[in-house]
């Protein structure tokens, strides 16, 4: 997609396959791309990234930190070192990525942070991916004040993808008794999310959420978090949500690339969201919307109080 629209694209992973037959449609099409071995957990190699993008291209406009690694098992049954492993690919690989884009951006750009619907509400089963997601929403927020008040030109967009149909459930690690975790429905095309992080380069705000279903989570936790978290619980709600009838074959990726070049986990799923486009990158309908949602509230409330406005 940010091919498509005209920009010169550096793809950096931890395995070369994928990248390089993303490389060969890009180049197909006519555009023009670099492909950097990198794992983001790693400084110097992220700092090896930015130099080959500038050496490639001459600048950055616009850094997505999208590298992500998740592990659905209850929390004591996770090791040490697949907990540091998560937290340095998903946290620290976003802020050394954003250090990097930092230093090397000239005059103006975009800094896109992908987080997830559990940047607001985690969910069992993955307690240490959800401690990540969480970091990297704050992280983006102060990272965004910082930049405001230093006048600086560089946006930093928070996207927010509820569950998403890619093999990410697959290739993940997992200790669910034999079985592969799947996504809790409904569940969105990867292309939204892309749609959603090409519309943020090109549009800076602040924040995206894919998805209706993940804007519903977020509004509801946030007014009623004890019930959100009942639900959840009731019957064991959302770990068996969480477990699919698929065996696990694929080894994790929790310390090794996957080589696999399918976008698919095969799941049912949304082509499109409806909310996000039409609301989510719109920000004055979402600001109308905030406003009139705001108005009905202190209404309500001062019905309820017996008071109404007076002029």
């Amino acid at each position: 997609m940010f091919a498509r629209a005209g920009a010169a694209v550096v793809l950096a992973a931890r395995g070369g396959d994928a990248l390089r037959e993303v490389a060969s449609e890009i180049h197909a099409a006519g555009g023009n791309v670099r492909v950097v071995i990198a794992d983001v957990s790693r400084i110097e190699e992220v700092e090896k990234l930015g130099d080959e993008a500038i050496e490639a291209f001459g600048r950055i406009d616009t850094w997505v930190n999208n590298a992500g690694i998740d592990q659905w098992a209850r929390f004591v049954d996770h090791t040490i070192e697949e907990m540091n492993q998560i937290v340095a690919t998903n946290l620290l690989g976003t802020m050394y990525g954003a250090r990097a884009a930092l230093s090397r951006m000239q005059d103006a750009g975009t800094i896109i942070n992908i987080g997830s619907v559990e940047s607001e509400r985690a969910m069992p089963l993955q307690s240490v991916y959800a401690a990540s997601k969480h970091a990297v929403k704050g992280f983006t927020a102060a990272l965004r004040m910082e930049l405001e008040h230093d006048r600086s030109p560089v946006d930093v967009v928070l996207i927010m993808p509820t569950f998403i149909d890619t093999p990410l459930y697959e290739h993940s690690g997992a200790k669910l008794g034999g079985v592969e975790p799947r996504p809790v429905p409904p569940v969105y095309a990867p292309a939204a999310v892309a749609e959603a992080i090409v519309f943020a380069a090109q549009h800076p705000g602040k924040e995206i959420v894919i998805g209706g279903s993940g804007k519903a989570f977020e509004v509801l936790d946030r007014f009623l978090p004890n019930l959100v978290e009942q639900a959840m619980a009731v019957g064991g709600a959302m770990f068996k949500l969480q477990r699919s009838r698929r065996p696990k074959i694929v080894p994790s990726n929790v310390f090794h690339s996957s080589e696999d070049y399918r976008v698919s986990g095969g799941y049912p799923r949304l082509e499109r969201s409806q909310y996000t486009r039409w609301i989510e990158q719109r920000p004055a309908i979402k600001r109308a919307l905030f406003v009139a949602a705001a108005a009905v509230a202190v209404t309500t409330l001062l019905r309820r109080f017996g008071r109404t406005p007076g002029p």
